[in-house]
């Protein structure tokens, strides 16, 4: 995942899903759960959905974003 941010300029434009868990590690079912959630967006060319890099590495983003609140969060927690 972090490779992906890292070295994002060199990835293609658009990602297939095969593509999408490859970079971030996710499986094919938490993309396709994000993508139906619009979590993350998407587009479908025949039977293929197609994922912008840069929707892809929003998703990213937001979901580092979140662990890093969870982290807060539980950690605060733990001081009680």
């Amino acid at each position: 995942m972090t490779v992906f941010l890292n070295h994002y300029e060199i990835y293609p434009e658009e990602l297939s899903i095969k593509e999408a868990t490859v970079v971030t590690g996710y499986s094919k079912a938490i993309i396709r759960n994000a993508i139906a959630k619009k979590q993350l967006s998407a587009f479908k060319i025949g039977h293929r959905w197609i994922i912008p890099k840069q929707a892809l590495r929003s998703y990213i983003l937001s979901a580092l974003s979140l662990s890093e609140r969870d982290k807060e969060f539980f950690s605060e927690r733990q001081n009680f």
